[in-house]
């Protein structure tokens, strides 16, 4: 028992790091390509949407100028959940790009 406890602790504690494997953390090309086009399909989608919503807060502002001024109001506030909501979306891309 001694015996064991004597090779135990004559092992080199600094190549320990040595020992664990460390493989790269790059993706092959074949995924870099198709998560470019992914993610620029994206941002081509928040696009599109983020345009909708404000025509969609617009046309309720405008029909609330009209006399409904509870439409009016709740255009203005669409508007603000609209433009956080492109904020988080085109946010999030590069903190994904990030990881990968």
């Amino acid at each position: 028992m001694d015996s064991l406890l004597m090779v135990s602790t004559q092992i080199d504690l600094a190549a320990a790091p040595m020992l664990v494997p460390n493989p790269n953390a790059d993706l092959p090309s074949e995924v870099n390509s198709s998560l470019d086009t992914l993610f620029g399909w994206a941002k081509g989608v928040i696009v599109v949407v983020g345009v909708i919503g404000i025509l969609f807060s617009a046309g309720r502002m405008a029909l609330g100028k009209m006399g409904r001024t509870d439409l009016a109001a709740d255009g203005i506030g669409s508007l603000v959940w609209v433009v956080f909501g492109l904020s988080l979306m085109m946010v999030a891309i590069p903190i994904v790009l990030g990881f990968v």
